[in-house]
Order: C-alpha cells, then sequence, then structure tokens
C-alpha cells in the first residue's frame, strides 16, 4: 500500500523516509501499537491522523 502511495505523490520527502522502505520501516514503527508485526486498520488509522506526512501522501499533496 505505501509503495503505491509513495508513486502516487510527487512532494518531495525527507531523506529519512525518501523510499518505500524507509517511509514502511517508519510507519511500522510508529503505527505497530502492539508491535506483532502487522498493522491493523485501527492503527493505521490512528498513526495517519497522527502524522502529517502520510495525511499529506493519502491527500496526495505535493506541497506538503
Amino acid at each position: 500500500m505505501l509503495q503505491a502511495i509513495f508513486k502516487m505523490t510527487v512532494a518531495t520527502l525527507p531523506e529519512a523516509i525518501n523510499t518505500p522502505e524507509k517511509m514502511t520501516q517508519k510507519f511500522f514503527q510508529e503505527f505497530d501499537v502492539n508491535n506483532d508485526g502487522k498493522i491493523t486498520w485501527t492503527e493505521f488509522r490512528d498513526g495517519a491522523l497522527r502524522d502529517p506526512v502520510i495525511v499529506n501522501l493519502l491527500e496526495c499533496d505535493p506541497n506538503p
């Protein structure tokens, strides 16, 4: 899913998340609340609402 989001955006991203792999690692660290290696819909939704980067990506805003 993050690869698709990444491909849809033309936003300039910080170096810490400028590849799909880096972005995935960041979101797993932040969103996987129970550390089970999976992100549930609830974890994704709650994490996304707290993270302005993913909000901008989901909105496809090229100027975050």
